[in-house]
């Protein structure tokens, strides 16, 4: 009986990071800034960096989470910490005390990086993807 209860936690804790991040896909690409410590300075220099870029961000239809260990929140809506730890545990390696990832408007993984992350290197892999080439084309 254990064994059945720690299954489907497990499985419902997989459903609702897939849906929570699902709700995103054709719509908006997924920044995840991510850090086991709230006070690194990797974790608070990227959330400076991306903050003077809003513009670019939207443009680039870009909805950035941060992630803790027990809480996250969509950037966007800055006082509003969400408890949860699912995204933490479902994107962070063990061995990482921070990573930024980018999710494509696919839903799949487009970039890995432990460490900081330039606006310049971010918008280059964005602007160089056939889906925001459409985009460009089409503004």
């Amino acid at each position: 009986m254990r064994i059945i209860i720690i299954l489907i936690t497990i499985l419902s804790l997989n459903t609702m990071q897939s849906q929570h991040l699902e709700k995103h896909q054709w719509k908006n690409r997924v920044l995840l800034i991510i850090s086991d410590n709230e006070a690194s300075d990797n974790y608070k220099n990227q959330i400076l960096k991306l903050a003077a870029a809003q513009d670019e961000l939207i443009e680039r239809k870009v909805l950035v989470y941060n992630v803790l260990p027990k809480k996250y929140k969509v950037s966007t809506n800055a006082s509003n910490w969400i408890a949860a730890s699912f995204l933490f545990n479902s994107f962070m390696d063990t061995n990482d005390a921070f990573a930024v990832i980018l999710i494509g408007l696919d839903g799949t993984v487009k970039l890995k990086k432990e460490g900081l992350l330039t606006t310049k290197t971010l918008f280059d892999l964005i602007d160089s993807m056939p889906m925001r080439q459409a985009e460009m084309r089409k503004n």
